[in-house]
């Protein structure tokens, strides 16, 4: 009579195992075998998603699949007994003891959130551009592979009285009828572009439409000296030097100085047809457009007078007395 031992019984384990894969010893290979790595995408588990095999029928549903993203486990015995029962010919492999099942799914991104966030805030009257923070974490929600995330809407959504935070209800499939009820909630910020300094630019720069770029902001950091159009800032120079990227004020520029305190400039009074010329002192620098007050040499009274050019001023005033 011959003895088996423990190490005898391994081996010849260990020789079933391969024989799934390679065939037994005697040349002929087994009906079915286990795939070695399981992922479905649909919402159940068929036998030929788990057995490669002539006789495995492939419309036999065993089992629910795991939502999206996720898995499950079945133990070998559990899968022998589902082999048992649908005719399939398949021998459980003594080491093995579970079988992972895995399903496919496609993550449902926080930027895709974000953008459904916004649109919803649009809808309920929020026209600006918004930056959305969601509280939580979503880094675990996975839809079908066979959903399009642009179908995705909310069940609900609602805004605070200040329109600054909102709770939005997500239905997400997770199977044929059934789905996972998610909550979101975070905060909204309405921003705005407006535009900056490209560059770092010196006082006397004359701004042209190559040194702006345009950066968003929260709208409750504007103020109304907040500069937020191109055409305040073209044409006109710094009054001190202002970092790139950084919000503008309308007191930070203002237009080339043409006129210098102290200098003298042209004196111009246009009567009709008549025109009348002098010279003064500038009182006060300034650029085109601007009024400021200017000294008659003469008489040494002081006139305002608007700058229309380099070192030239015009008198607008219908009093000809005036340049004397």
């Amino acid at each position: 009579m011959t003895t088996t031992t423990p190490k005898t019984r391994m081996v010849k384990s260990l020789l079933a195992s391969l024989c799934l894969i390679s065939g037994g010893m005697d040349g002929t290979a087994f009906a079915a075998v286990l795939k070695n790595q399981i992922e479905v995408t649909q919402d159940t588990v068929r036998l030929s998603d788990i057995f490669d095999g002539e006789d495995i029928t492939q419309d036999i549903v065993i089992m629910a699949a795991p939502a999206p993203g996720q898995d499950t486990q079945i133990s070998a015995y559990e899968l022998e007994s589902l082999a048992l029962k649908n005719g399939v010919n398949w021998e459980r492999p003594s080491l093995l003891k579970k079988v992972r099942i895995a399903r496919a799914g496609n993550r449902l991104s926080q930027n895709t959130l974000q953008d459904m966030v916004e649109d919803a805030a649009h809808a309920n009257g929020l026209y600006d551009k918004l930056n959305v923070r969601l509280f939580g974490s979503q880094k675990d929600l996975f839809l079908p592979v066979d959903l399009n995330p642009a179908s995705l809407a909310f069940e609900e959504f609602t805004l605070s009285p200040n329109k600054d935070r909102f709770t939005a209800i997500l239905h997400v499939p997770t199977s044929a009828g059934a789905y996972d009820r998610i909550t979101l909630t975070g905060a909204l910020e309405q921003i705005r572009q407006i535009p900056v300094l490209a560059s770092g630019i010196m006082p006397g720069h004359v701004i042209s439409e190559a040194d702006i770029l345009w950066e968003s902001f929260p709208i409750r950091r504007l103020t109304r000296n907040t500069v937020q159009s191109m055409d305040e800032l073209i044409g006109m120079t710094l009054r001190r030097p202002i970092r790139s990227g950084n919000m503008i004020r309308t007191t930070d520029v203002q237009r080339p100085e043409l006129v210098k305190k102290g200098s003298a400039v042209q004196v111009i009074l246009s009567q009709g047809s008549m025109q009348l010329s002098s010279v003064g002192k500038a009182l006060e620098s300034g650029g085109k457009g601007e009024m400021i007050r200017i000294m008659n040499l003469s008489s040494k009274k002081t006139i305002e007078a608007r700058i229309i050019a380099a070192d030239r001023v015009e008198i607008v005033t219908t009093n000809i007395f005036a340049m004397n």
